[in-house]
């Protein structure tokens, strides 16, 4: 389901490395970085990733680095030296329901959800389409909370 793109998310095996590339060579001035943010996996287990989240015009850019905890979806997308890699679109749903539906319709076509996760209210979760597309899928619901967050983010 390809519907409400708002993100191109990037993994990385350095951080700030990475978001100078995105300021020098891609023209990103400013991006808000937080470090040691804690994602809540299913199964109460945390994936723990260093992450850079910046507006350009309407889209939002991600560069996330792994840190610990259930990071092997973005990890094995990296190879060992300093990288950026594309990892994946993220796509904004209505509401829970439609988000439990898209996730329901991935898994009786037997793609693997590799991470479902939520951030607060927030709820979201991977589909493996990197055999068809060559990257990850997310889909998010975006809780009300998290709303003042986004809006808080650099405007490039």
């Amino acid at each position: 389901m390809f519907k409400n793109v708002f993100q191109i998310a990037y993994v990385t095996t350095d951080l700030e490395r990475a978001i100078a590339v995105f300021r020098d060579e891609q023209g990103v001035a400013e991006i808000a970085v937080f470090e040691n943010f804690t994602l809540d996996v299913a199964g109460g287990r945390d994936a723990v990733i260093n992450v850079g989240l910046a507006y350009v015009g309407d889209v939002q850019l991600e560069i996330i680095e792994p840190v610990s905890g259930e990071v092997d979806l973005y990890r094995t997308w990296l190879p060992d030296e300093f990288a950026v890699r594309h990892h994946h679109f993220c796509h904004r749903l209505d509401s829970v329901a439609e988000l439990e539906a898209v996730q329901g319709r991935y898994e009786q076509s037997g793609v693997t959800i590799p991470l479902a996760a939520s951030l607060g209210e927030t709820r979201l979760f991977y589909a493996d389409t990197t055999s068809l597309l060559d990257h990850y899928q997310e889909y998010a619901w975006i809780a009300p909370e998290s709303e003042a967050f986004m809006a808080s983010l650099p405007r490039n």
